[in-house]
């Protein structure tokens, strides 16, 4: 997978406006949200020798999951996967 494939990707589920305020806040907000996720990956990465693709994968995987159709308020807010909003 490349880099542009994973960007569009990443923007199929974006929800904000073109300003830099409305892109910065939704991520930062999602990273606190995952931070526990995030240290997954790179454990794996690390020290159990999955590939960054795999990692990939898998976060495009539970996108689709989450939001097939891009991303949706109502979606986010009553999510079959269990998370939190």
């Amino acid at each position: 997978m490349i880099e542009q494939q994973y960007i569009d990707e990443i923007l199929r589920t974006y929800a904000g406006t073109d300003n830099p305020m409305s892109k910065l806040t939704p991520g930062a907000l999602g990273l606190a949200g995952e931070t526990g996720e995030v240290i997954g990956m790179i454990k794996k990465r690390l020290f159990q020798g999955h590939t960054l693709e795999e990692v990939i994968m898998c976060n495009i995987q539970r996108l689709r999951t989450r939001y097939p159709d891009g991303f949706a308020p109502e979606r986010s807010i009553n999510r079959e996967d269990g998370g939190d909003r």
